[in-house]
């Protein structure tokens, strides 16, 4: 089975889904840009620059526009037009523009005390950039930028919003919860999140259209670099911008099937779902050609499994993959997991003594039947008379010993 490496590998200057071409001297490469931009903060940004604003800060140089004439006039900019343009003169070098920025910011927000939330809000979308300016840190911290009540929101406001931030180190977040005298100098709050482009319409090319009128915009690239299903029907018609998956049982799992191929250094999210969920996510990877997140959703199947308590709604599911319906998973190894898992269970519950025997129901759906199919009744009475025999050996061989 291709892994993703191998996959995204064969369309390095591929043209096909290709949106891009980088051309440096005499040489060319045509690429993606999402795949670019997933990686690369600088082509991220590259991609995603204003026009307009770009346009603006090109006339700046040439000293007309409105950027150049910011402060002239009834049209002055507003502060997220200031911190854009900032953030553009950072990314191009124009220092020029960049201190001239700056000052603009600082002079807005210390004239206009109203314009607090809106500040605090750039401060944490834009700080990595911003809290590198000497200028803005320096009046910060000599309080020039607010008086002493809007000085003690700001800092408890942003502070608390980078502890939450995983930018930061942990030595350094535990100094800061014990100390709300605020140093920004040195620490990186939040930057933008460019690494992710799950149901985002930059660069998409698909439509995935799922449950009851639910829809993903997705990328051909990552999903065809990710599962060669994908790929082969995304090839199949290179003009399709559909993929139909209404079809599928658990909307909820295709929509986090699809979101695991944009995030693959963490494949499964942290989240707390039951077994038939990720039962249904590893019936979709293995459908879809990823048995390496396969493998994953299945060892998440049976930790669920493990984590319900011994009781009807367990059983349940013991019935849905193990039962006489369970013909869906026939050729899939949830049934031979389920029934392990069952097994384990049943034999640690007897050795943890009566009080903590199964419950009522186990034995009632084991004498009607209705608990396995004809292939783990047998197993389990196989299992039982295998196990019976060597506690009665053992037991036979200790009391020898005694006697």
């Amino acid at each position: 089975m291709a892994s993703v490496d191998s996959l995204t590998a064969a369309f390095y200057d591929n043209e096909q889904y290709s949106d891009i071409i980088i051309k440096f001297g005499e040489h060319q490469i045509r690429a993606h840009k999402v795949i670019l931009a997933q990686q690369s903060g600088y082509f991220a940004t590259a991609f995603l620059d204003d026009p307009q604003l770009l346009t603006d800060v090109i006339k700046y140089l040439y000293h007309h526009g409105p950027i150049f004439d910011y402060n002239k006039g009834p049209d002055r900019l507003s502060m997220g037009q200031l911190i854009n343009a900032y953030l553009l003169a950072d990314k191009y070098d124009i220092r020029g523009l960049r201190r001239t920025m700056a000052m603009a910011f600082n002079e807005m927000a210390l004239k206009d005390l109203r314009e607090l939330p809106l500040t605090i809000h750039l401060c944490q979308e834009y700080s990595s950039s911003l809290f590198k300016n000497e200028m803005f840190l320096q009046k910060y911290m000599k309080g020039e930028l607010f008086d002493n009540k809007h000085a003690s929101a700001f800092g408890i406001k942003l502070g608390k919003y980078m502890l939450k931030s995983k930018n930061i180190p942990h030595e350094e977040a535990n100094r800061l919860s014990k100390d709300w005298t605020y140093s920004l100098i040195g620490v990186e709050a939040r930057q933008r999140n460019t690494k992710n482009f799950f149901d985002d319409k930059r660069f998409s090319d698909v439509c995935i259209t799922y449950g009851v009128d639910k829809t993903i915009v997705a990328h051909k690239i990552i999903l065809a670099t990710h599962s060669r299903k994908f790929a082969l029907m995304l090839a199949d018609s290179s003009k399709s911008a559909e993929i139909d998956l209404r079809n599928e049982n658990s909307s909820a799992a295709v929509a986090t099937f699809i979101e695991d191929m944009y995030i693959p250094e963490y494949p499964v999210p942290d989240i707390k779902q039951d077994p038939s969920f990720f039962a249904e996510l590893y019936l979709l990877a293995k459908k879809h050609g990823r048995d390496d997140v396969a493998r994953t959703y299945l060892r998440r199947f049976n930790s669920t499994m493990y984590q319900e308590p011994f009781a009807d709604k367990y059983l349940s599911y013991i019935t849905d993959f193990c039962g006489p319906g369970s013909c869906r998973y026939t050729d899939t190894d949830l049934p031979e997991v389920a029934f392990d898992n069952i097994l384990d269970r049943v034999f640690e519950l007897k050795e943890e003594g009566a009080t903590k025997a199964p419950c009522k129901s186990f034995a009632q759906k084991l004498k009607d039947g209705s608990l396995f199919n004809t292939v783990f009744m047998v197993r389990l009475a196989n299992e039982m008379t295998s196990r019976y025999l060597n506690w009665r050996s053992e037991s036979e061989s200790s009391n020898s010993d005694d006697n």
